[in-house]
């Protein structure tokens, strides 16, 4: 036997953290897609056939950062980024921006801690 044993490390493994993130990003997009959907189908009535073409372009804006940041950290904290700037922009009231910016701004940042501790490792 190897007396000498590995030393433990008590920090955070990386993969949990990563997904702790995917898990919230998944709720955050299952939230929206269910939000989008429900009120699109809605508001079908007054708007017409308009109302699926939004609705298609409002779930590309959700899934598509979604799924980008899944597979790359770093791009996608710029698509969420992206996502949550825009939402600032896009968007008045502060409860309105903290709500519909927050989250991807959130993920942005710890998708670029993610990406940048996976740098040091390597």
């Amino acid at each position: 036997m190897n007396s000498e044993s590995p030393p433990t490390d008590r920090r955070t493994h990386p993969g949990s953290v990563r997904l702790v993130l995917r898990i919230a990003m998944l709720a955050w997009a299952g939230f929206w897609t269910w939000f989008v959907v429900l009120d699109g189908l809605h508001d079908a009535q007054a708007l017409g056939h308009r109302t699926y073409g939004i609705i298609i372009a409002l779930l590309a804006g959700i899934w598509i950062p979604t799924i980008v940041a899944w597979h790359r950290a770093l791009a996608g904290a710029v698509c969420m980024a992206v996502v949550g700037v825009f939402a600032l922009w896009f968007f008045h009231g502060a409860t309105a921006r903290g709500v519909l910016a927050g989250p991807p701004l959130v993920f942005a940042l710890a998708l670029t801690w993610i990406d940048r501790r996976r740098r040091r490792r390597t």
